[in-house]
């Protein structure tokens, strides 16, 4: 067992950027002696001064590492997935992973699994042109087919096909969310959301370190505010999306990946909505796990472990742990938030980080637990430009 971690952590890299960093990772790749590639001077020094326990490579030796095989790698943010991508070791793979990148070639790849959804790709300019094609009735959601800039980039709801040329000249104009102009329309799948981070392991079997249901405010509402899990969405959800990864891993060959999913639960259906590779959640959304189960997702992930699930569902209470992700609008940027007001709307505070507004589009990352799951699903409603000043 030694010799298999020990061969493991060999060909193990994180490639972090300036984008959130989760301290409970940061901690992990020190402890488990993962070595990182950093991408970004600033970022750089704060790691240098910071974490000193932490192996920094230069970008020949993190290539070494990337080219291999049987290789386990970590983005904290879509930014690297290109340069992953490019330089996979052999040319299947890096289609494979270029295929769950992008969410046009992922709906294609799923299409024969689920024949009566309605999806089709289209240029932006051409955007007006298709309304032919859509039927009356029916709510559509338009977003970019490869935009890499997380959720909710770009992502809008068509309710009625007469909006469409006002959307069209909308997502033209939408510069920062557009990426080469290809757009999904895809059927809005009507359902709970939940997310999932995961790895592939050895023989192709998916490895689950973590499920979290999305509550949304209404089917407009694409934003990453509220997550929560508990052992009861472990045990309803946990077999439907094992299944559906371990599908998925037997037509794709992705061993050891890691991925982050997420789904609608249509009735007893489970619809996958994407699947990101080589990442998991954003915003220690992974935190979670360890929050409310004790395991940690980034231990597990490289030292090749599975969490025994059975056993920590069984032994785990009813309790409800949540996280929250405090977001601001762009002017609100600089601003002075109010840490203590704002950490007791959450009754049993577990975990707070706080953020830099001029850096991140949030003020703070709050881990709660709750036996009330209306408690949570308040701060869809909360106004967190009230504490800021």
């Amino acid at each position: 067992m030694n010799i298999l971690v020990r061969s493991v952590k060999e060909n193990s890299l994180a490639l972090l950027s300036d984008e959130y960093i989760s301290p409970l990772l940061l901690n992990t790749l020190m402890r488990e002696e993962i070595p990182v590639l950093v991408r970004g001077k600033r970022l750089r020094e704060e790691l240098e001064r910071y974490c000193s326990g932490l192996k920094i490579l230069n970008k020949a030796e993190a290539m070494d590492i990337i080219s291999k095989e049987n290789n386990r790698l970590l983005i904290n943010s879509e930014d690297f997935l290109s340069c992953m991508i490019d330089n996979a070791p052999d040319h299947s793979k890096a289609e494979r992973l270029r295929v769950l990148a992008d969410k046009g070639q992922f709906r294609e790849l799923e299409r024969d699994a689920y024949p009566d959804y309605f999806f089709m790709e289209t240029e932006i300019d051409r955007l007006k042109d298709v309304r032919a094609k859509l039927l009356p009735g029916r709510s559509y959601i338009i977003k970019p087919s490869s935009s890499l800039k997380g959720i909710g980039a770009g992502v809008r709801m068509l309710s009625s096909s007469s909006y469409l040329d006002q959307m069209a000249e909308s997502l033209i104009h939408d510069k920062t969310s557009i990426d080469r102009g290809r757009l999904l329309i895809e059927e809005y799948i009507k359902g709970e959301e939940f997310a999932c981070d995961a790895y592939i392991g050895p023989g192709g079997e998916p490895v689950v370190l973590g499920i979290y249901a999305h509550p949304l405010k209404d089917a407009e509402d694409f934003r990453d505010i509220v997550y929560y899990t508990s052992a009861g969405i472990m045990k309803k959800m946990l077999p439907r999306i094992t299944d559906f990864l371990r599908r998925l891993s037997k037509r794709m060959e992705l061993q050891g990946v890691p991925l982050h999913a997420e789904f609608r639960l249509r009735g007893n259906r489970l619809m996958p909505i994407e699947v990101d590779p080589l990442r998991f959640g954003s915003f220690s959304l992974s935190d979670l796990t360890f929050f409310a189960f004790g395991l940690n997702p980034y231990k597990h992930y490289y030292n090749s472990l599975k969490p025994e699930w059975d056993r920590v569902i069984q032994r785990s209470g009813e309790e409800i742990f949540f996280r929250v992700l405090a977001r601001t609008p762009n002017e609100s940027i600089g601003k002075i938030p109010d840490h203590e007001e704002f950490a007791d709307t959450l009754q049993d505070l577990v975990g707070y980080c706080k953020l830099d507004t001029e850096r991140y589009p949030a003020f703070s990352i709050a881990f709660g637990r709750t036996t009330d799951v209306e408690s949570v699903q308040k701060f869809l409603d909360l106004d967190f430009k009230r504490y800021l000043s």
